[in-house]
């Protein structure tokens, strides 16, 4: 099952019925193994991973929220007018946030409108009873990374491939304004929302159950050099 791209929401494509009828068929024909290739897959809708997931679970799946924190409840007049985004109501936060004096975001708000409490991935029906592998690297670094993330610590896949994208710190990519500099041009993007997690966290990305290295038809020498690096 090769999944390219999360991002189809100016598409026509159904990926809900997709997933269904592609689910109700292996379970019809009983194909005992299943191979999801993500590895091109940069994300998009979360929603579709998490409906992905209720296929491959027999019971609940919780997680919590991936972006909830933020560093301000205004942002002023004097800086607004400098910025840019596609939903200015980014810049106002008056009433929905309450500070955080605990943990690794101490010092900063959470988000009234999504509380940190966990949500859960209900079971689509009768799970897939196969052997399920996801194909994962370094361009799942949104909405596929969450994703990655989810079939590893479930245990409903076994990730096969390279480190992927993001950090499990969190994500920060769902609300952004940018401003382009006058004089240089260059534009920068500014994230306004974070995620939460512990001090045992690691700042890293996911790790595969089997890490691949990557292919790139090197030399000879180089060849067996990176072989040997990967315990070849």
């Amino acid at each position: 099952m090769r999944l390219p791209t999360f991002s189809l929401w100016n598409s026509s494509f159904d990926w809900a019925a997709f997933l269904d009828r592609a689910f109700a068929e292996l379970r019809t024909r009983k194909v005992p193994n299943l191979v999801i290739d993500l590895r091109a897959n940069e994300g998009g809708d979360g929603a579709i991973g998490n409906a992905l997931q209720s296929h491959l679970i027999t019971g609940p799946l919780g997680c919590f929220p991936s972006q909830s924190v933020t560093t301000y409840e205004r942002v002023p007049c004097e800086l607004a007018r400098f910025l840019d985004t596609w939903d200015y109501s980014f810049f106002d936060r008056t009433g929905d946030v309450k500070p955080i004096t605990e943990g690794t975001a101490a010092g900063k708000f959470q988000l009234k409108s999504r509380p940190y409490a966990q949500r859960f991935i209900q079971p689509a029906g009768q799970a897939y009873a196969g052997t399920t592998y996801a194909l994962v690297g370094p361009e799942n670094s949104s909405a596929t990374f969450v994703l990655a993330d989810l079939l590893q610590r479930s245990g409903a896949a076994r990730l096969v491939g390279q480190a992927t994208g993001g950090n499990l710190h969190g994500l920060n990519g769902g609300q952004l304004t940018w401003d382009t500099l006058p004089h240089s041009g260059v534009a920068v993007d500014i994230p306004l929302l974070a995620a939460r997690y512990d001090a045992t966290t690691p700042g890293a990305s996911v790790t595969p159950d089997v890490v691949v290295c990557a292919a790139s038809r090197p030399r000879p020498r180089e060849w067996i050099r990176r072989w040997r690096q990967c315990g070849g």
